[in-house]
């Protein structure tokens, strides 16, 4: 009865199937992108001149592997990553989901190795500048997908030709570290021309935005506001930009602040009769009552609000939300067969949740939530919650046959149906929540350390943020300065202070504007969208 012993067994459960999950991916898909843990065999991302894999779990799982304490692990994959991997490949890639998991996985890699391994910093270099070349558009807004070996960028038609809002407001806080630690400053320059759009686009609806933009004129192109897929992770990175900052900058706290007070006034709902909270979405103007498991992530975005804002006039509010979300999230498990929750979930007509897509992904997002509200109040009901979700995971994810995990469809039976797919995410989000749930709060101080949106801990630094910039300009006198933000209708410069815009205002490109046939865009006959692979949200 000792709660202490049984959190240190919890906590080496959870452990020891990492390293056998990471065991079974080293066997069968060593340097791929992703283990098929039931066929024992892997899949890559970006089509088929992607031969040789990119391995992005390896990479996805270096933080995991350090704050677990498997250090000759995490060496040996360095040293394979750094020194062997192929980056470079005629692969087509997501440059969201490459700037999170790779730039993102390498640099938080670096900080939390005591930033002595500059091979790390080098290869993030390496890869990110390939995946600038997306952000040669019109408005500096990035382009989806850039092909890594000929840098050809382009969006696809499923997105308009335009680009989601998760995807161009969840590269900040990536970049500004990289910048940080190359004292190169155009990433940092690129995330926040960025932001200048959108806080010029999006400031008048609380920092609510549509889920997609053209990159030519940086306007809207849907009356879509969610903060599920499409747009999740941009909501989260306003709260965490603040945070990296060391609270320092006003612009990103107003961002935070004004999003959160909208989502309550806007979004928030409680159904009936179950008084389950929800967060909803509207589309041109209506409610569509639904919630996505990846908008579970709002619980402990209110949760981490609360702590990061504790003077706001909207705080107890904030506390509240966090708890009702998580508890809602939570019970998406709680009420299955399985124990495993839904892709989605309908509200209708305002009643209790339904089940809208039965499968589960391996998906990190409730237990965020559960581990931001574990370490706001220390109730232990959250570790109770953390352990009913795990012990479900275990029975009906988990392959014996290879210590992998998989994805699974048809929650709603005993046992659900094996999908063959353990991404990456799950070794660098779920597992590690599960993990910190269940540690120790000096393991990962949150008043060093943010996470990004894949869990990779970046270090918070308190400092000015011009000193990259002003430094590349005492270094480089006489030279073009870096980058020069497109003239954008409606986009006010000065959104930040003067200073800041000072410098940006003489700045240019880093890289020359380069068009393909004549357009920013590859002509649509020359891509082949079936060698594209699936797109990863």
């Amino acid at each position: 009865n000792d709660p202490d012993a049984t959190c240190a067994k919890q906590r080496d459960v959870i452990r020891n199937d990492f390293r056998d999950a990471w065991g079974s991916y080293k066997k069968y898909a060593w340097g791929k992108d992703e283990l098929k843990p039931v066929s024992k065999k892997w899949n890559n991302w970006g089509g088929k001149g992607n031969k040789k894999g990119m391995a992005l779990t390896a990479v996805d799982a270096l933080s995991t592997l350090y704050i677990m304490g498997f250090k000759s692990e995490f060496d040996e994959a360095v040293e394979y990553i750094t020194n062997t991997v192929d980056f470079f490949q005629n692969a087509k890639v997501s440059v969201f989901e490459f700037v999170i998991r790779i730039t993102g996985g390498l640099v938080s890699a670096y900080e939390l190795s005591g930033e002595r391994n500059p091979k790390l910093i080098e290869t993030a270099q390496r890869v990110t500048d390939t995946l600038l070349w997306a952000y040669n558009t019109t408005s500096g807004l990035p382009h989806q997908t850039v092909n890594m070996k000929n840098k050809r960028h382009w969006s696809s038609d499923w997105a308009q030709g335009g680009s989601f809002l998760s995807e161009m407001g969840t590269v900040q806080m990536e970049f500004r570290t990289l910048s940080f630690h190359t004292r190169n400053p155009i990433y940092d320059m690129r995330g926040s021309h960025v932001t200048d759009i959108l806080y010029a686009r999006c400031e008048a609806n609380g920092f609510l935005c549509p889920t997609t933009f053209n990159t030519h004129t940086a306007q809207a192109l849907d009356d879509h506001i969610t903060i599920g897929s499409l747009s999740d992770s941009y909501y989260e990175y306003l709260v965490k930009q603040y945070v990296l900052t060391g609270e320092t900058e006003p612009r990103y706290k107003k961002m935070a602040t004004d999003m959160l007070d909208a989502v309550i006034g806007r979004l928030l709902r409680y159904s009936n009769p179950g008084r389950q909270a929800f967060i909803s979405e509207l589309v041109d103007g209506d409610v569509d009552q639904r919630m996505d498991h990846l908008g579970c992530f709002v619980g402990g975005l209110f949760a981490l609000g609360a702590d990061t804002f504790p003077d706001h006039n909207q705080v107890k509010t904030y506390r509240r939300v966090a708890a009702d979300i998580t508890e809602t999230c939570y019970n998406m498990y709680a009420y299955q067969l399985s124990g495993l929750p839904p892709e989605s979930v309908n509200f209708p007509s305002g009643g209790d949740f339904q089940n809208a897509e039965p499968r589960y992904l391996l998906r990190p997002e409730v237990l965020e939530s559960i581990f931001y509200q574990w370490r706001a109040t220390k109730d232990p009901k959250y570790r109770v919650w953390a352990w009913n979700i795990y012990k479900h995971i275990r029975a009906y994810c988990r392959v014996p046959e290879t210590g992998g995990f998989t994805s699974v469809d048809q929650i709603t039976i005993i046992p659900p149906i094996y999908t063959d797919s353990m991404e990456s995410f799950f070794l660098a989000e779920t597992l590690k929540y599960l993990y910190l749930i269940f540690a120790d709060d000096d393991v990962l101080d949150l008043k060093k350390w943010v996470l990004n949106t894949e869990a990779h801990p970046l270090k918070i630094r308190r400092r000015d943020p011009l000193d990259v910039w002003r430094e590349w300009e005492r270094s480089h006198p006489g030279e073009p300065p870096l980058f020069l933000p497109p003239t954008i209708d409606g986009v006010n410069k000065h959104t930040e202070t003067d200073a800041m815009s000072a410098v940006r205002r003489r700045s240019q490109p880093i890289f020359a504007k380069v068009d393909f046939k004549g357009s920013d865009t590859v002509p649509a006959e020359e891509i082949d969208y079936n060698d594209m692979g699936e797109p990863q949200y």
